[in-house]
């Protein structure tokens, strides 16, 4: 019912994704996506199908990377080597403790239950495949462990390298949902940027009424709008920079105003002179792109 709420409450027609053991699917009822025209979805392949869950109905994209499931098993295999090498230092710790003569504060099962083999057996798809036991034997505290391969296994023919995405857009193609869920990142990159002190930034906010913070909040995303379609006018161009980059080097042209008193013994008002400081390879290319130089003083 939890999950229900959520769903209900925060859902807004965008896809979103689930981790978890991908169920058997009958074959007559799904659509296999084999390749995408997509250079981003290199690699991918997909299964289509719609379920009704929760009294809505729901185009479910089962997706699977090779790169992912690389990745999360090169992750999985640091972990637990770390894990391996922790363990086998608390066995050894564990033995010198129980020794003849020992002055160290020995362990009780209740700590190494909870303080080390729980900690140490923890995490996403660790507690599948490391198994920590321990138990008391002849007197004496015995702290065992085991890598579980077959576990491994299941979770590769499984849940590794996959995704689970739904949406109610029917409507779109299999390659949209993939894509448009991915671009999520674009969302939690902006969110970022705002905290940023010196770019489209949030803060520092020196207001206190809620009709000035609601203002500043306006004028905050609009800022963030305009950059972003900065960006995106950029990397149309061929420039590759981040945001921040860009606001960087846009931030370094600047127009400077030179005021020269008159010849001596002669009146007159200030001569002004404006000169523009030395450009970077890229600021000109900037300037190029969004025509700075039509707004250049005459």
């Amino acid at each position: 019912m939890l999950v229900k709420t959520r769903i209900d409450a925060g859902f807004s027609h965008f896809p979103s994704g689930l981790n978890g053991a991908v169920p058997a699917l009958p074959a007559s009822e799904c659509v296999v996506t084999k390749s995408f025209q997509d250079s981003r979805l290199e690699g991918v392949t997909a299964l289509r199908t719609s379920k009704k869950v929760f009294e809505r109905h729901w185009t479910i994209v089962v997706t699977h990377s090779q790169e992912l499931l690389d990745g999360q098993r090169r992750g999985i295999a640091q972990v637990l080597g770390k894990r391996r090498r922790a363990l086998s230092e608390l066995q050894w710790k564990l033995k010198r403790s129980q020794e003849p003569g020992a002055k160290r504060k020995g362990y009780t099962f209740k700590s190494l239950q909870e303080a080390h083999a729980q900690n140490l057996s923890s995490g996403q798809y660790i507690q599948k495949i490391l198994h920590v036991e321990i138990r008391r034997q002849r007197g004496k505290l015995q702290l065992n462990y085991h890598t579980d391969a077959h576990a491994l296994e299941r979770l590769t023919a499984t849940t590794l390298g996959r995704r689970i995405l739904f949406t109610d857009n029917h409507q779109w193609t299999t390659e949209e949902i993939i894509l448009a869920y991915r671009s999520q990142h674009h969302v939690e990159a902006a969110f970022r940027t705002m905290k940023n002190p010196y770019f489209v930034g949030w803060q520092p906010l020196y207001h206190w009424t809620d009709q000035k913070i609601r203002v500043h909040a306006l004028y905050c995303v609009m800022a963030l709008t305009l950059a972003g379609l900065l960006h995106r006018e950029a990397r149309r161009a061929g420039l590759e920079l981040s945001l921040e980059a860009l606001c960087r080097e846009l931030s370094s042209i600047c127009e400077v105003i030179n005021l020269s008193a008159p010849i001596a013994g002669k009146a007159g008002r200030l001569r002004a002179a404006t000169t523009y400081t030395e450009p970077t390879p890229t600021s000109s290319r900037l300037a190029e792109i969004f025509r700075l130089n039509d707004w250049k003083a005459r």
